[in-house]
């Protein structure tokens, strides 16, 4: 806001004038003193955007290793019923050196 004097002399006192856009500021932390001192309020419900992030990438790796647990169920699998069950090959070391 800005205070602008009386425009016309009808009106002696000052007014108000929206300048700007609005915005919405969140206390995090307020201290006793500048920078430091006695916390005088925290807000609890804050989340860091840096503990977001955390979180987000945290979320993302469980389903990575769900998918790296799969693989593995797979090739056990393939193991167990597949590529184990196939009989022995005599040329298989034919162009080895």
């Amino acid at each position: 806001y800005q205070v602008l004097p009386p425009l016309n002399t009808s009106r002696e006192d000052d007014t108000l004038v929206e300048i700007g856009p609005r915005f919405t500021l969140v206390p995090i932390k307020v201290l006793a003193g500048a920078f430091s001192g006695e916390t005088l309020y925290s807000n609890v419900d804050y989340v860091s955007p840096n503990e977001a992030r955390a979180a987000l990438k945290r979320k993302a790796s469980r389903s990575t290793v769900d998918h790296v647990r799969q693989k593995e169920k797979r090739r056990a699998r393939i193991n167990e019923h597949g590529v184990a069950d196939l009989p022995f090959d005599d040329l298989e070391d034919a162009f080895d050196d």
